[in-house]
């Protein structure tokens, strides 16, 4: 799953899609995020798509594997979102833990889904290297894959060598905001 993620890296964001951010460590649903989209556009829209039928209920990851099926995604169209790392949180002794996750000096590029309402990332089953942390992840995309994702062809996406550590449970409150947030605790 995700439902937190951070994005910070300024200078990187700019460098490939040349649009500006604002440094977030803890990006949480129901806020703006910055996605791009199918004709690679940098928009701002809202984490969560919410469904016609119900409209208190917002969602914030779709399956891989049901995308497809599901009535909620039938008219949205790609994106992905932009990431420097995401948390997950564990059980640990009955105690939830988050956890941050990231790929070694590179930006981390989630396959997404948008439509009016707002957008949401797409999941997989999580590797086995954080299967312990979580049985879902992100679907991951290289940059290489990204026009792949938006262009609706069917792939298998590439394994990444996902980084985790743990972190401090500040992240659990989605006021905290700072650097501290993505540091390895004991």
């Amino acid at each position: 799953m995700c439902g937190r993620y951070a994005l910070y890296s300024q200078n990187k964001v700019f460098s490939k899609f040349k649009v500006s951010i604002k440094k977030n460590y803890n990006i949480s649903p129901g806020s703006k995020v910055l996605i791009i989209n199918e004709n690679k556009n940098p928009i701002e829209m809202l984490w969560g798509i919410k469904p016609e039928w119900k409209k208190d209920l917002i969602i914030i990851n779709a399956r891989n594997e049901t995308i497809i099926e599901k009535q909620i995604f039938r008219d949205t169209k790609r994106c992905f979102f932009i990431a420097d790392g995401y948390y997950e949180w564990c059980g640990e002794k009955g105690k939830k833990i988050p956890n941050y996750l990231w790929l070694k000096n590179q930006l981390i590029f989630f396959a997404g889904l948008y439509n009016d309402s707002g957008c949401c990332i797409v999941t997989e089953k999580a590797s086995d290297e954080i299967s312990c942390i979580h049985s879902r992840q992100p679907v991951l995309l290289s940059y290489d894959e990204i026009n792949l994702w938006l262009r609706r062809e069917c792939i298998a996406f590439t394994k990444k060598k996902i980084n985790h550590h743990k972190v401090s449970k500040d992240v659990n409150k989605t006021s905290n905001n700072s650097s501290d947030l993505i540091l390895s605790i004991n």
